[in-house]
C-alpha cells in the first residue's frame, strides 16, 4: 500500500519535478508503445474475423455512451491532479460523487436503451446498451483513485494497470470473436478493460476513501470541474456527431468503414496525448509560480510530442493503402481515402492537444469551454455539408475546419494571457517540421524505388527506412543529439515513481 502523504504533499511531487516529468513521460511512452502494438496485432485479426457491419453496430451506441461517460466524472479527477492543495476527505467526497454518478448514469443509459435503437432503426442496440452499462459504474470506482497516482505522479503504477486493461480486453475480443463471429466480441472489449482497469487500480494504490462528510471544501473543485466538463462534452459532441450522422444517413456499413479509419488513425494520437496529459499536467500545474521554468517544461514536452507523432502521422498518410490493407485487410478499401484526410488532421492534433495543457494547468477552464463552443459550432456545419457526398467528404470537411478555423483559434486564446506566448511556439516546431519533411520525401522516394507486391513486406520496409531517417536526423542535430540524450539519460536513474 502506498503512503497517503504521497497523495497530498505538493513537496513530494515538486521534488525532482524535471526528472519525475522526463521518467514518466518514459515509462508512459513504453507503455503507450505496449498497447498499440497491442492494437497492431489485434485489429487486423478482429477486421479479419469480424464483418464492418459488427462494427458498425457497436460504434453506433459508442456515440451515446461514450457521451453519458462524461458524466460519471464531471471533470473531478482532474480538478484532483490539478489542485495546489487537496486533503483525504475532499477526495473521499469526491470519489463518492463519481460512484453515485455511475450508478445514475448507467441506469439512465439501461432506460434509454429502447431509445437508441430506435434512432437508428436497428434492435439489436437494445441489447448492446444494456451490456454496456456497467462499465459507468466501474469508472466511477477508478476514477479518483487514479487521479491519486497521477497526482503523485505514480506513473509507473498506472502505466502497468493500463496494460494489462488494454491486452487482457483485446484477448478476450478475439477469443469472442473466433468462437462466435459476432458483434457481441467489440461488446466485450470496453467491458472487459474497464473492470480490468478498475481491479487492477484498487489494488496498486491502495487509497481507501471514507465516509462523505460536509464542510470539506468542495465549492471550487465543482466549479473548476463544472467547466471541464463542459468541454468534454462539447469536445466529445465536436468528435461524434460525425459518427451519428452517417450512421443515421448512410447506415452501419459505411460507417464502419469511417470509424475504423478514424480509429487507426486517429486513436494510436489519442492514446498517447491522453496519458501525456496526465504527466504534464501535474508538473505543471505545480510550477505557476515560476513562469520561465513553466514555459520551459511545455516547450520541451511540445517538442517531445511533435517530434515522434508528427513524423509517423506524416508516414501513415503517404503509406495509407498498405496501412489499411495490412492492419484492416484488402476487403477495407472504402476506408484508404477516410484515412489519408485524417491522416493530416492527426499531423495538425497533437500541437493543438498541448495547447489545452497551458489552459487546464493554469486554471483557465472558462476560456477553453467557450473556444469549445464555438469549435463544436464549425465542426457541426463541417459535417452537415460533407454529409450528402459520403463518409470521404466528411473527413474532408473535418480536416478544414479543424486546420483553418478552430486550431488557428485555439493558438490566439492560449497564448493571449499566460506563460506562454505565440511567439514562443516556432522554436519548438522548427525541428519536428524539419524531421517529418524528410521523413515524408524519404518515404515518397522508397516507395517508388522498392515494391515486392506484398503489402506487408513493403509496409515493413517502408518503416525501417523511415525510422532510419528519423534517426539520423535526429543524431545529426542539436536539438535531436539533447532530446536523445535526455531521454538515454532517463533510462539509467532510478525510477522513484
Amino acid at each position: 500500500m502506498r503512503d497517503a502523504a504521497d497523495f497530498f504533499s505538493n513537496d513530494a511531487v515538486r521534488d525532482d519535478l524535471k526528472g519525475k516529468t522526463v521518467r514518466g513521460g518514459l515509462v508512459t511512452g513504453i507503455a503507450q508503445a505496449i498497447q498499440i502494438g497491442t492494437q497492431l496485432l489485434a485489429v487486423p485479426i478482429l477486421g479479419r474475423l469480424l464483418q464492418p457491419e459488427d462494427f458498425g453496430l457497436v460504434a453506433m451506441v459508442a456515440v451515446f455512451t461514450a457521451f453519458a461517460g462524461m458524466f460519471v466524472d464531471v471533470g473531478l479527477s482532474t480538478a484532483t491532479v490539478q489542485w495546489r492543495k487537496i486533503d483525504h476527505f475532499q477526495v473521499t467526497n469526491l470519489f463518492w460523487i463519481a460512484t453515485g454518478a455511475g450508478v445514475l448514469v448507467a441506469a439512465t443509459v439501461a432506460a434509454f436503451s429502447p431509445a437508441i435503437a430506435w434512432i437508428y432503426h436497428e434492435p439489436r442496440l437494445t441489447a448492446i446498451t444494456l451490456v454496456l452499462c456497467p462499465t459507468f459504474v466501474f469508472a466511477g470506482l477508478t476514477m479518483q483513485h487514479q487521479a491519486l497516482l497521477r497526482r503523485a505522479m505514480y506513473f509507473r503504477a498506472l502505466a502497468i494497470v493500463q496494460v494489462i486493461s488494454v491486452v487482457t480486453s483485446y484477448a478476450v475480443a478475439i477469443g469472442w470473436a473466433w468462437w462466435t463471429r459476432s458483434y457481441w466480441a467489440m461488446a466485450a472489449l470496453p467491458f472487459t478493460a474497464a473492470f480490468v482497469k478498475m481491479a487492477g487500480t484498487w489494488i496498486i494504490c491502495g487509497w481507501i476513501p471514507g465516509l462523505p462528510r460536509r464542510g470539506t471544501g468542495l465549492r471550487a473543485l465543482i466549479s473548476f470541474g463544472g467547466f471541464f466538463t463542459g468541454c468534454n462534452l462539447m469536445s466529445y459532441f465536436s468528435r461524434n456527431v460525425d459518427n451519428l450522422l452517417i450512421g443515421w444517413y448512410w447506415g452501419a456499413t459505411p460507417l464502419g468503414f469511417y470509424e475504423r479509419a478514424y480509429k487507426l488513425m486517429l486513436f494510436p494520437m489519442q492514446q498517447i496525448n491522453g496519458p501525456l496529459t496526465g504527466v504534464v499536467l501535474p508538473a505543471l500545474s505545480r510550477v505557476l509560480d515560476e513562469p520561465i521554468r513553466y514555459r520551459r517544461i511545455y516547450l520541451s514536452m511540445l517538442e517531445t510530442v511533435l517530434l515522434v507523432s508528427t513524423p509517423l502521422m506524416a508516414f501513415a498518410v503517404v503509406h495509407r493503402d498498405l496501412c489499411v490493407n495490412v492492419l484492416l485487410g484488402p476487403e477495407w478499401g472504402a476506408a484508404i481515402p477516410i484515412f489519408a484526410w485524417l491522416g493530416i488532421v492527426a499531423c495538425l492534433q497533437p500541437f493543438s492537444s498541448t495547447l489545452t495543457w497551458g489552459l487546464v494547468s493554469q486554471g483557465r477552464t472558462r476560456e477553453l469551454f467557450q473556444w469549445t463552443v464555438v469549435a463544436t459550432t464549425v465542426y457541426v456545419i463541417a459535417f452537415a455539408i460533407g454529409l450528402a457526398w459520403g463518409p470521404t467528404y466528411v473527413a474532408a470537411a473535418y480536416l478544414f475546419a479543424y486546420a483553418f478555423v478552430n486550431m488557428p483559434l485555439l493558438v490566439r486564446v492560449a497564448t493571449r494571457s499566460g506563460p506562454i506566448r505565440a511567439r514562443d511556439l516556432p522554436s519548438s516546431m522548427r525541428l519536428p517540421a524539419i524531421l517529418t519533411l524528410i521523413v515524408v520525401l524519404g518515404s515518397l522516394i522508397t516507395r517508388w524505388m522498392f515494391s515486392t507486391g506484398n503489402d506487408f513486406v513493403d509496409l515493413t520496409v517502408n518503416l525501417a527506412v523511415a525510422a532510419a531517417i528519423w534517426v539520423a536526423v535526429m543524431f545529426a542535430t542539436s536539438h535531436g543529439q539533447r532530446w536523445l540524450n535526455l531521454f538515454a539519460t532517463s533510462i539509467i536513474v532510478k525510477n522513484r515513481d
